[in-house]
């Protein structure tokens, strides 16, 4: 199954009203949680300005006809200053999850999954960042 990932310029092309909605329900995701706190660019310095992180907005359609926005920071430009080991988001390896689902099938486990709506969102984190909202 390949599963592609557009831009949001060529999935709103693609999904149109889809696409739209999509995108507005993860923005008020992340405003509903106070993801963000807006500031002024003309209160940041030279230096915070060049700084800023883009943010990045993407469009997938999921295997039941859903349209699923994306929405991450660019983070290449902290390579320079942040540890890989820093900046990693604990996920596991998809080998992982397969070979524990091999075990548990062989073990004829009983198994449950579940979804967290923005579970990345629901973690403190004291570290500020500049993020740019880039139009188009």
């Amino acid at each position: 199954v390949i599963i592609t990932q557009y831009s949001l310029k060529a999935g709103m092309k693609i999904f149109e009203e889809r696409g739209e909605k999509a995108t507005m329900k993860k923005l008020k995701q992340l405003h509903d949680m106070q993801t963000f706190q807006p500031v002024d660019g003309n209160e940041l310095s030279r230096q915070q300005r060049k700084d800023a992180l883009a943010s990045l907005m993407f469009l997938k359609e999921k295997r039941n006809g859903e349209v699923k926005g994306r929405a991450c920071v660019d983070g290449r430009p902290q390579r320079e200053t942040i540890r890989k080991e820093e900046a990693a988001s604990p996920t596991a390896a998809t080998e992982s999850v397969t070979l524990s689902s091999v075990i548990d099938a062989h073990e004829r486990r009983d198994v449950a999954t579940l979804d967290i709506p923005g579970a990345f969102l629901h973690s403190d984190n004291d570290d500020k960042n500049v993020i740019m909202i880039l139009k188009g």
